[in-house]
């Protein structure tokens, strides 16, 4: 395995041949302004990165190939001499063994994508992305991201765990975005795809914010007190007022993409063409069903285009039952 950071072809020309190089200056307005903050991988459908347990379970978990952009830490948006993010190319499947923890503690530690930035690059930039584990500390929590890192999957290790398994591995990846300050709208018309390509994805408006609780692909979420996006449900005024759809599985407190007004789709519906579909009593949860006991709230959510497709447009005029 290797990764390869991609600007043309590295970062300075090889001493002897000449061959490669590139000044970050030289790129640095071809992609990173475009680009939403955060970093991402290219492709969250298709996988790219993406951190799975052994089969059979073992102490060692694996990295898909793909490409993920690392955050600069020292990024200046007048400086002309530095660029926003690093594209990092992981050609082939990573394999890395957490290790074990005998502490009586729970640990966390974290996959990350890392660009160094103390090493001197090579003429093809192969010798400064790498994908690693940052060991955390037995009952401390999630550990911080260091500066200049990509955090791709945190893992729970658990005292004296003999293996890995898929429930302990939280997919902390995002989707790369573009700045939405770049997007521009032909005349009075903003067009949006009818059928979204693939499972799990949508078209439209979207917007990233930071989930209050673990949610997943789907679900509808409400903005509470503390700024965050938490699980809506119509079984009182309080918990209603669902304004957004996540996007992906997003862990609590971590950053994600949430769909406002768009076209959706999830194979896994089944809905009648045409039903309206409005807010659950199950947190999160949609229904062609409105809401009709004492304190229960009716809100239309959007209409039902498909089986498995749904126009997502969330009215903030309510119904509450007395």
């Amino acid at each position: 395995m290797s990764v390869n950071v991609r600007i043309i072809n590295g970062l300075r020309p090889d001493p002897v041949s000449g061959n490669g190089g590139a000044l970050d200056s030289y790129v640095r307005g071809n992609y990173g302004d475009i680009i939403d903050a955060g970093g991402g991988v290219v492709d969250l459908a298709g996988g790219h990165c993406l951190v799975e347990a052994d089969a059979p379970a073992s102490m060692e978990v694996s990295i898909a190939n793909g490409i993920v952009y690392i955050p600069n830490v020292l990024f200046a948006e007048e400086d002309v001499d530095t660029i926003k993010f690093w594209e990092a190319v992981v050609d082939t499947q990573a394999n890395l063994v957490i290790g074990a923890n005998s502490s009586g503690s729970t640990r966390i530690d974290l996959i990350c994508a890392k660009m160094d930035v103390v090493t001197e690059p090579d003429e093809f930039a192969s010798n400064v992305g790498s994908i690693l584990i940052v060991v955390g500390t037995p009952g401390a929590g999630v550990p911080a991201t260091p500066n200049n890192h990509y955090k791709l999957a945190e893992i729970t290790v658990l005292d004296a765990t003999p293996d890995i398994t898929t429930g302990d591995i939280n997919d902390t990846r995002a989707q790369l975005a573009i700045n939405t300050d770049f997007i521009s709208v032909s005349g009075d018309t903003i067009t949006l795809t009818a059928e979204p390509a693939s499972d799990l994805t949508a078209t439209g408006i979207k917007v990233t914010m930071t989930a209050g609780e673990n949610i997943v692909f789907g679900d509808i979420c409400y903005v509470k007190s503390d700024g965050k996006m938490w699980k809506a449900d119509a079984s009182v005024i309080a918990t209603a007022t669902g304004v957004f759809m996540s996007m992906a599985t997003i862990a609590a407190d971590a950053s994600g993409s949430f769909l406002h007004i768009g076209i959706a789709r999830d194979d896994s519906w089944a809905w009648t063409v045409g039903a309206k579909l409005y807010l659950s009593l199950t947190a999160g949860a949609i229904t062609e069903t409105a809401p009709s006991a004492t304190d229960e709230v009716i809100q239309l959510l959007g209409v039902a285009t498909h089986a498995d497709r749904m126009l997502f447009n969330p009215q903030l005029v309510q119904v509450e039952h007395t």
